[in-house]
């Protein structure tokens, strides 16, 4: 009955990855390759969609035998909840934020930095 109550584990792999893609001081590569996909297809970071970009990187692997893991933030989203997606929306919305407030990043990804919701 407990376990029905909490989030599933895609939620919170999806939230990391969220943190992860916007950490500039702690995982600038990441951060990079994030706004360069965003970049490339378009797609401000204040958009929804953004959190569909977010670097296969960003997720971890499996930990223990016969567990299974996230590659892509389109196949954790088809799991989760109305709710739990509107969490990780909100948190890519507030993190996205942080990255829109560099003027060096902002500079160099105009179209994925540039967008307000």
């Amino acid at each position: 009955m407990m376990l029905s109550l909490l989030p599933r584990n895609e939620f919170y792999e999806l939230m990391a990855a969220v943190d992860d893609s916007c950490d500039v001081e702690r995982k600038p590569r990441l951060v990079e390759e994030f706004l360069s996909n965003l970049e490339q297809t378009g797609t401000a970071i204040a958009d929804q969609a953004a959190v569909e970009r977010l670097p296969g990187s960003a997720f971890g692997g499996a930990f223990a035998r016969g567990d299974t893991f996230t590659i892509n933030a389109s196949e954790a989203l088809k799991v989760l909840s109305a709710s739990e997606i509107s969490l990780v929306y909100a948190q890519a919305e507030v993190r996205g934020t942080d990255l829109r407030n560099s003027t060096e990043l902002a500079k160099r990804f105009p179209r994925a930095l540039g967008g307000e919701r």
